[in-house]
């Protein structure tokens, strides 16, 4: 199921409630400390941006008086990313966690949980990619500076997860709700003293047209 947004013009998917497996296992190679060990979650049904938002649909709420202007307007070869309407469709950067949060309040939404945004991504079926497991290549996605810059939103449908979101792996980092920690092993075993997830850094989820294929998991 989609629907699409009355404020932003964004269309949304719907995910099913159920269970998944999160992370890696402890024998992944590729895999870092911090995504081990793989473990089930169970979450109820939510809806989620099928594209990342766009510098058009930013500008939006710039005008309505909801989000802060972004501070910087260049991409990594363009000077103009912002102001030329060539890009209008391509996805906004340099966004802080703060103007994230405020962009999807406006919009009548929320970011996601970092449980929901990889249930996004990679479905349950356990898959290592959002397209399944076959290794990355440029007709799944933006990355390893093979553009050498972002793309339009949306411009890899075979890289799609298995509920239709686009571009989870590629093109553009994205915020999710949660603080970011460093371990999963301490909310696992002495849940009585829990770590202090409200203070540190946000996470940050997916992957950008920089990086090397071992991110683009």
């Amino acid at each position: 199921s989609s629907f699409i947004s009355q404020i932003d013009q964004m269309t949304l998917v719907f995910v099913p409630a159920g269970e998944f497996e999160m992370g890696s296992n402890d024998n992944d190679t590729e895999a870092v400390d911090s995504e081990k060990p793989r473990h089930k979650v169970n979450l109820p049904d939510f809806w989620i941006d099928k594209t990342e938002v766009t510098n058009r649909q930013f500008q939006l709420c710039v005008e309505a008086g909801a989000c802060t202007k972004l501070t910087n307007t260049t991409s990594s070869t363009r000077s103009d990313y912002v102001t030329n309407t060539v890009y209008a469709d391509y996805p906004v950067i340099w966004v802080k966690w703060e103007q994230a949060e405020a962009y999807c309040k406006w919009a009548g939404r929320r970011l996601p949980t970092e449980n929901e945004w990889e249930k996004a991504a990679r479905g349950v079926d356990v898959r290592l990619y959002p397209w399944g497991n076959d290794p990355p290549n440029n007709t799944l996605l933006n990355y390893n500076l093979l553009v050498g810059d972002t793309v339009k939103v949306g411009s890899y449908p075979n890289g799609a997860s298995p509920y239709g979101v686009l571009d989870m792996s590629g093109n553009v980092i994205e915020w999710v709700e949660d603080f970011y920690y460093s371990s999963y092993f301490p909310l696992l075993y002495n849940p009585t003293v829990p770590p202090p997830l409200a203070v540190g850094i946000h996470t940050l989820r997916s992957s950008s047209w920089a990086a090397p294929k071992r991110e683009a998991r």
